[in-house]
């Protein structure tokens, strides 16, 4: 057997992945800083990325601080934050720089 058949014949013992169930956003924190902190009904994952219009706060874009994991991503405002408590946020679709799926539209207030 010649060694393309045998590769063809390893790859079809390959189980497809599982699809990964899509995410809530649950809170936005806010304390008055450049920071937020988003969290998720789940475990997310974001490679890091810049501002995204998909998330905003009071109309503020926002995106990671750098790559994170966790239930819990910290945002970084792209107009410069210090939002607090009681501010809307809206998700309007899904953010460029999470790769976990999140369910959208959602919307809330800041806590």
């Amino acid at each position: 057997m010649g060694r393309w058949a045998q590769r063809r014949m390893r790859s079809t013992n390959v189980t497809p992945a599982e699809p990964v169930a899509p995410v809530n956003l649950v809170d936005i924190t806010c304390d008055g800083s450049s920071i937020a902190i988003a969290t998720f009904d789940a475990v997310v994952t974001t490679p890091g990325g810049g501002p995204d219009a998909a998330l905003d706060i009071s109309g503020d874009s926002q995106g990671p601080f750098g790559g994170q994991t966790g239930t819990s991503i910290n945002l970084l405002a792209g107009g410069g934050g210090g939002h607090t408590s009681g501010e809307p946020w809206t998700l309007s679709s899904q953010p460029a720089w999470l790769t976990t799926p999140v369910n959208f539209p959602a919307s809330g207030l800041t806590s």
